[in-house]
């Protein structure tokens, strides 16, 4: 289940490890609290392979943080930055952060079409989702396959304003019949060794169907 929380500084304490990317940036880089006030929070300059993002007035950054009970995603805005010896960024207070249980995959329904590919094999095949989490989904295709098959899935999702190109191992873990007016198969698959990157934007992207569904709902 996903939770909307208003900020309170309990959910996050010194130390604590961050993901940050800045918003329409394609880099995820590492940081670390450092300080948190009742106006800003103080990080030490995020980190990526060695390289340092270097802040700028008007940046705008998407942060993931893992705590004891679950994933925290929020936003926030670049304030100041010192550069002494150690480089330091003020980012503000959030204002809602949401918050997604540890070892529960919320799952959405979303039609989003793939292109799938069996391990060791040359051929595609096309299919579409009828639902997805952060761990796994469920496809719908033409094609025949097993419990236990391994292939990997290409597909995009619309993250912020742009399609971002996923490619992700899977393995079939169970299967419907066909439907009778359409003999197409339903497929349950799990994603196996989800790189960071993949499983930030998997995340995030649930996280905003998630809301836009909730907030159809409440207007209908």
């Amino acid at each position: 289940m996903i939770q909307t929380l208003s900020y309170n500084s309990k959910l996050l304490n010194l130390g604590q490890h961050l993901k940050i990317k800045k918003m329409h940036g394609e880099t995820e880089y590492k940081s670390i609290i450092e300080e948190i006030n009742t106006c800003y929070i103080k990080i030490a300059l995020p980190s990526f392979q060695g390289s340092f993002m270097y802040p700028s007035p008007h940046d705008m950054y998407t942060i993931t943080a893992h705590c004891e009970t679950g994933i925290l995603i929020f936003d926030c805005r670049y304030i100041s930055h010192s550069m002494d010896s150690v480089g330091m960024i003020k980012i503000s207070i959030p204002k809602e952060i949401s918050k997604m249980q540890k070892r529960e995959y919320v799952r959405i329904n979303d039609f989003v079409q793939c292109t799938i590919q069996p391990k060791d094999s040359g051929e595609t095949f096309t299919g579409s989702t009828k639902n997805m989490s952060a761990g796994g989904m469920i496809i719908i295709t033409h094609h025949k396959m097993s419990v236990g098959d391994e292939f990997s899935i290409n597909f995009k999702l619309f993250i912020i304003d742009e399609y971002v190109k996923l490619n992700i191992k899977c393995i079939v873990i169970r299967i419907a019949e066909p439907a009778a007016e359409t003999q197409k198969n339903f497929y349950g698959i799990n994603f196996l060794d989800v790189e960071e990157k993949v499983s930030y934007h998997l995340i995030r992207y649930v996280f905003k169907r998630q809301a836009q569904q909730i907030k159809m709902m409440k207007e209908a």
